[in-house]
């Protein structure tokens, strides 16, 4: 007979919640009731389930892969590439295909609802694509976007336009101007687009730009620059160039503020139809 967590609890004479704080280290429990539960986990040998652990962690620690077929050419490969990476990372993999056609992709979603899995990875026919993605929309919150200034680092590198650039009458006036036009060419358009789609699917989808950018600094709101305010610490980004004219402190005053919506959203709450962080971040919902 598979032995409980309620065993447990009932030989070392204490409750569920204590087993389960002992177990995923959460909580103040008595050193010395701690190794007492410790003893009889060992003694009875009890294994957690798996997905309770998760549930009280908040991580599966499973990535979810939904392929076409098993019976594809080239998907034994794929499969072996994916159970190789996502092994390495101490991860399981569980996996479903769309074999059985809406059925398959019915229970996908459910899945996906149930958050059973912490990423996933996707192997789809291009022409089922929409499909796919229709199915798994209402059940996955999006936030996609750019920076304001994503092509500066880049645009600017191309001969004719640095030419322009330096022209005394209107050149930095002409860099700024492609340098938006690009960006919302090879990043705005493409996000607005994708958060669209989605929010039509019955998704919830908003859509940001980082707007931050040290003060006097000639790459502005660039690619990349929206690591900072994200991960890191002082020494991490102290030689980096698109920092320079701002302090740490100056750069934490927005980062925590962009760092709260971001744990906002990854917590499922809703980030309303407009929000804002003044002079570092813009969200606006789409579709409403």
């Amino acid at each position: 007979m598979r032995v409980t967590i309620a065993d447990v609890a009932r030989a070392a004479g204490v409750s569920t919640a204590t087993v389960s704080r002992v177990l995923n280290a959460k909580g103040e429990v008595d050193p010395g009731t701690a190794d007492r539960v410790r003893g009889i986990i060992a003694r009875l040998g009890y294994v957690p389930s798996s997905r309770a652990v998760g549930l009280a962690r908040g991580s599966t620690r499973t990535v979810g892969m939904l392929a076409p077929s098993l019976t594809w050419p080239w998907m034994s490969e794929v499969l072996q590439g994916a159970v190789d990476a996502v092994e390495a990372a101490g991860y399981g993999l569980l996996l479903f295909t769309c074999h059985r056609g809406r059925e398959s992709m019915v229970q996908f979603a459910e899945q996906v609802s149930a958050r059973a899995f912490d990423g996933l990875l996707v192997v789809e026919p291009e022409d089922e694509i929409d499909a796919a993605w229709d199915t798994a929309a209402p059940h996955v919150p999006l936030l996609i976007g750019s920076t304001r200034e994503e092509t500066r680092l880049f645009v600017p590198r191309i001969p004719a336009i640095r030419r322009l650039a330096a022209l005394p009458a209107g050149g930095p006036t002409l860099r700024r101007a492609l340098v938006a036009a690009v960006t919302a060419a090879i990043y705005g358009a493409p996000a607005r687009r994708f958060a669209a789609r989605h929010a039509a699917a019955g998704g919830t989808a908003h859509r940001y730009v980082v707007t931050w950018a040290a003060l006097g600094n000639p790459w502005g709101a660039a690619h990349t620059v929206d690591l900072p305010l994200l991960f890191g610490d002082e020494k991490a980004w102290a030689s980096a160039g698109l920092l320079r004219g701002a302090s740490w402190d100056d750069l934490q005053r927005s980062a925590r503020r962009v760092r709260a919506v971001w744990g906002a959203f990854a917590r499922g709450e809703d980030l309303g139809d407009r929000l804002e962080v003044p002079g570092a971040l813009t969200v606006r919902r789409v579709g409403r």
